[in-house]
């Protein structure tokens, strides 16, 4: 499944800080051992998925999602999804980041054919 993010937190999943990722989605079609891929640039096992009211999150589930408060976290949520409240149900999405994806480095202009 292809998750899309902003590249601050995908450099965040990238460098190891970010192992979930919390969203208020309807449903989640998400399993244990599925492959995730975040803006292309980088692939994951998902390891885990909860559901949760946003009241109720944890301070481990908000450190595991890439911050260090729950005001960072809060200001941040809320900046995505403004119309969330304490009330909102929310996906937590755990992962194991298995592959770093690079693009494949130029390697300029094909050489003329000769015939």
């Amino acid at each position: 499944m292809l998750i899309f993010m902003t590249q601050q937190y995908v450099d965040l999943v990238l460098g190891g800080t970010k192992t979930s990722t919390i969203r208020p989605w309807p449903k989640c079609s998400l399993r244990p051992g599925a492959t995730i891929s975040f803006n292309g640039r980088a692939r994951a096992t998902c390891t885990a998925i909860e559901r949760r009211r946003l009241s109720d999150l944890s301070d481990a589930d908000i450190y595991a999602d890439g911050f260090e408060t729950r005001d960072e976290f809060r200001t941040a949520f809320l900046s995505h999804y403004p119309t969330a409240t304490d009330g909102t149900l929310v996906w937590i999405i755990r992962f194991a980041l298995t592959v770093p994806v690079t693009p494949a480095p130029s390697r300029g202009p094909l050489p003329a054919r000769h015939t």
